[in-house]
């Protein structure tokens, strides 16, 4: 038998090798991941306190915003009337790999979070882990909301628990590959019950910037993953009924972000969706950041005045004719 040529063994050792390392990755991703505790046996009891304090954590930190139906024809993402945490499907945007649907929060048993325990849901809040098991896509803040404490994540839950139960069937999100590979392995236990948030004023901003989903919006996006350096530079756009809405660099550059911004200029933002000139902020979830008290919103602002400069400028919002002065 004539021997193999030295060039066809490495290839062929190569090959194995290449085999190899897929299938351990394979295994790794499907076989081990992702990250999963059991639920704990905890449980959100409705006084007047958590459920107040419930609804004002679910209402600035997006989970209504997020989790419920919008009229896409009004800025400020404004929810529509009697689909309070009723799912969303949202629309495509660039940097999103695939189609995201968030949950049905409300207690209907069948087609929302009726038949979970407060442990299942503290546990997909915290450490992105369905009840099925699945890591859930980490647009659900899961990696920053893992720093919130026990009581604000029962106070969410009991809130949401008293919401009317609305029948509303909803796909799964359908994440492309490698990106559903890959995101089994974002979830992490949660050891204990975290502090709670900090208090000092730049540095409850700062986790404020991380728990409000900031970053989202503002960040361009490539299959899912911030893009290197462009945090919140802005420039993120989505396609929806009103035309072509794009978020802005709210970086601390004078020029194109909000470095020449007062703080009244701001507030208004966050209080009336309007920006300095006075023009209408689509995009921006005003509904809910309105709601923000006076300590949480100074501190806020504080964070986003220290945000390093960006000179990226972001796109301009395109409206059609029929949506300008709305």
């Amino acid at each position: 038998m004539t021997p193999r040529p030295l060039w066809k063994k490495l290839l062929i050792g190569l090959a194995a090798v290449l085999v190899l390392a897929v299938t351990g990755i394979v295994i790794w991703f499907y076989g081990v991941l992702p990250r999963t505790a059991p639920p704990r046996d905890v449980k959100s009891v409705a006084t007047p306190e958590a459920l107040a304090r419930g609804e004002y954590l679910a209402t600035i930190l997006g989970c209504a915003g997020c989790h419920s139906e919008i009229d896409e024809s009004l800025p400020g993402d404004q929810i529509k009337a009697g689909r309070l945490f009723s799912g969303r499907r949202f629309p495509k945007f660039e940097g999103l790999p695939g189609e995201l649907v968030t949950a049905n929060l409300t207690p209907d048993v069948e087609t929302g979070v009726g038949g979970w325990t407060d442990g299942e849901l503290m546990r997909a809040i915290r450490e992105g882990i369905g009840k099925d098991g699945r890591a859930l896509f980490p647009m659900m803040n899961y990696p920053n909301f893992r720093m919130l404490p026990d009581d604000d994540v029962l106070a969410i839950i009991a809130y949401v628990r008293a919401a009317p139960p609305i029948r509303n069937a909803l796909p799964k999100s359908s994440i492309d590959f490698p990106v559903s590979m890959f995101i089994r392995g974002v979830p992490q236990p949660v050891e204990g019950s975290p502090p709670p948030l900090p208090t000092e004023p730049r540095a409850r901003g700062d986790a404020l910037l991380k728990l409000m989903s900031c970053g989202d919006c503002h960040t361009q996006m490539v299959r899912g993953a911030p893009l290197e350096g462009m945090h919140y530079a802005g420039g993120t756009c989505m396609e929806m009924p009103a035309g072509t809405i794009c978020a802005p660099n709210i970086t601390s550059h004078k020029a194109v972000g909000i470095g020449s911004m007062s703080d009244d200029d701001l507030r208004r933002v966050f209080r009336e969706g309007k920006g300095k000139d006075g023009r209408t902020l689509w995009l921006m979830p005003w509904s809910f950041t309105q709601k923000l008290n006076e300590a949480d919103l100074e501190a806020l602002i504080i964070a986003l005045r220290a945000v390093p400069p960006n000179d990226f400028l972001a796109p301009a919002t395109e409206l059609k004719p029929e949506f300008k002065g709305k």
